[in-house]
């Protein structure tokens, strides 16, 4: 049995794209990521050229590990 206590994943994603319809795409982004890592929540933060830049985008961008 594997017991998962908090942690979860959280990915930044950049794009110099416009994404007309951000919410989705980073609902749909998840969902895939989430069903490959077994259920693991997934919180997906979009970055594009439309998108205004907020204080999550700077915290991820400093503090996180690109992959």
């Amino acid at each position: 049995m594997i017991l998962r206590k908090g942690g979860d994943i959280d990915l930044l994603v950049e794009t110099n794209k416009h994404v007309e319809r951000p919410a989705v795409l980073s609902t749909q982004l998840a969902a895939k990521v989430m069903m490959a890592n077994h259920g693991l929540k997934v919180d997906v933060i979009l970055f594009a050229l439309n998108l205004d830049k907020q204080s999550i985008h700077e915290v991820a961008l400093t503090t996180g590990v690109v992959l």
